[in-house]
């Protein structure tokens, strides 16, 4: 079992917004999301319902990210 790094909410956006930056159609006022803790992975990324409905694409993307991302770092709790 690998080992997951604590982080903070603030520090795991950041992660999200660097990654999503390398799409060549990231947004210029960026894709607002938020780390929330989610009982069954520890956390979860959300999205705002208006990005939701106009930007469907970053919706997979941002899950791919979040997968990845869930496996390598474990939210610590405020």
């Amino acid at each position: 079992m690998m080992l997951r790094t604590k982080i903070s909410s603030t520090d795991l956006n950041w992660i999200f917004q660097e990654k999503l930056k390398g799409f060549e159609d990231y947004p210029f006022h960026g894709i607002p999301i938020a780390i929330v803790p989610d009982s069954e992975h520890g956390w979860m990324a959300v999205m705002t319902q208006r990005d939701r409905k106009f930007r469907p694409q970053w919706i997979e993307r941002i899950e791919v990210i979040q997968k990845d991302l869930q496996r390598a770092y474990v939210l610590v709790r405020d």
